[in-house]
């Protein structure tokens, strides 16, 4: 194996700890990125690999960056704006380190394999941390996994679920079927315990629309909603924090739905203002709280 070889496979299994990582501690993920960076470097600098990039990546990424970089010039904060579009393209990198290196679709599947177990053992915990508030009797529950972030997680499972929830119906999942089960199972609670009412929501057009569109049976789609929502019933009935978390949706009464309210309303109005290019990128916060809030 010469050294090419070598920090080909040395990046590969970097890769794997940055997705078993991303989702339990953001540290220990930023150093195999890092690592995977270094190597990648010492890689084109021996030898540039042969970069075959999916035109529609391309489009999406070109469009995301470009629009995003014409912004930085169209406000007096440039650094600010500067600071936020670093925020933006670093987070890429370790999308740009697998389009430049990675070409063997057995690779890929095993990095996803990774991202999964990690987002699996993430979401058990925030299931641990939501066992324990129904048991201390709680009357508020909205969990999160090892990094306290709850909207984090909710994020993270409108991908989750939906992936799962196709592989679910794909016959060619072998004997995985049980662990995409499982897997769905655990993300399910999860997702209930983690209470985000709008990551809810936006769950009931997503994962019908995506099982259509993947050519599942209606039938098949329409049995797996009735036992979703037959399940979803027996818990919530059983945990009553999550029963009024449900309830608690089109309530008027409910402080966050009157400030998300307020903020839309007021949102619209700083779009009104500025409907093309906006306050600047980076500047929403200080904007909105100085005009409009």
């Amino acid at each position: 194996m010469n050294l090419v070889e070598r920090l080909d496979k040395w990046i590969f299994w970097c890769l794997c700890g940055f997705a078993l990582m991303v989702c339990i501690n953001a540290a220990i993920a930023d150093f195999f990125t890092g690592v995977a960076v270094f190597f990648t470097i010492i890689r084109f600098i021996k030898k540039v690999p042969g970069i075959n990039i999916p035109k529609e990546y391309l489009l999406a990424i070109g469009i995301f960056l470009g629009f995003f970089f014409i912004l930085l010039f169209l406000n007096d904060q440039i650094l600010i704006s500067l600071k936020v579009y670093w925020r933006y393209l670093n987070r890429m990198i370790p999308l740009f380190v697998i389009i430049s290196i990675i070409n063997e679709k057995k690779k890929i599947i095993i990095i996803s394999l990774f991202l999964f177990g990690g987002m699996t053992i993430n979401n058990i915990a925030a299931i641990y941390k939501g066992v324990y508030l129904i048991l201390e009797q709680y009357t508020y529950i909205r969990t999160s996994g090892f990094d306290n972030n709850i909207i984090g997680l909710a994020g993270e499972l409108l991908i989750y679920i939906p992936i799962l929830g196709i592989l679910a119906f794909d016959k060619a999942k072998g004997r995985f079927h049980i662990y995409v089960y499982v897997g769905l199972f655990i993300g399910i609670v999860a997702f209930l315990l983690n209470g985000t009412r709008m990551a809810w929501l936006i769950m009931l057009i997503l994962l019908p629309y995506m099982l259509y569109e993947k050519n599942v049976n209606v039938r098949k789609i329409g049995v797996f909603l009735i036992l979703l929502f037959f399940s979803l019933g027996i818990i919530s009935y059983n945990v009553p924090a999550i029963q009024n978390r449900i309830s608690s949706i089109t309530s008027k009464q409910d402080t966050s739905n009157q400030g998300h309210f307020f903020i839309v309303k007021d949102s619209i109005e700083m779009i009104k203002d500025a409907p093309l290019l906006g306050v600047g990128l980076g500047n929403f916060k200080e904007v909105f709280n100085e005009k409009y809030i």
